[in-house]
């Protein structure tokens, strides 16, 4: 019966943790780092920016409409629910610098991630 119960749990575990994401990502100057162009299901990610810099956060729908989310200050977290076959974008300001951010992504995390110029 031990031994069941162990078994339940580790698979509960494993899928569990394949449901997440967590990366740190370095942006560099004049780019931006997009998280889930394509298909995809929702999920929510959880943003620290860490770097020197400021960090746009924008919101790409499935019309390419853009909406801008805001502003990431150093050392500011956030969390962004993100609807299905929605992008985000993270674009670096700063014009001498990387900028770095934090990612814990939970959801649906099969997500394209790349760069695209400003």
């Amino acid at each position: 019966m031990k031994k069941k119960k162990f078994f339940i749990l580790s698979v509960l575990f494993i899928l569990c943790a394949c449901k997440s994401l967590t990366s740190v990502t370095s942006i560099e100057v004049n780019k931006s780092f997009v998280l889930g162009e394509g298909k995809h299901g929702s999920y929510s990610a959880r943003i620290k920016n860490v770097g020197s810099d400021l960090i746009e956060v924008l919101i790409i729908d499935i019309n390419k409409n853009s909406n801008s989310l805001g502003l990431l200050k150093v050392n500011q977290s956030a969390t962004y629910q993100v609807l299905e076959n929605n992008t985000v974008q993270f674009k670096n300001l700063s014009t001498s610098r990387n900028g770095i951010i934090e990612i814990k992504a939970n959801g649906d995390t099969n997500l394209t991630m790349g760069y695209k110029n400003n």
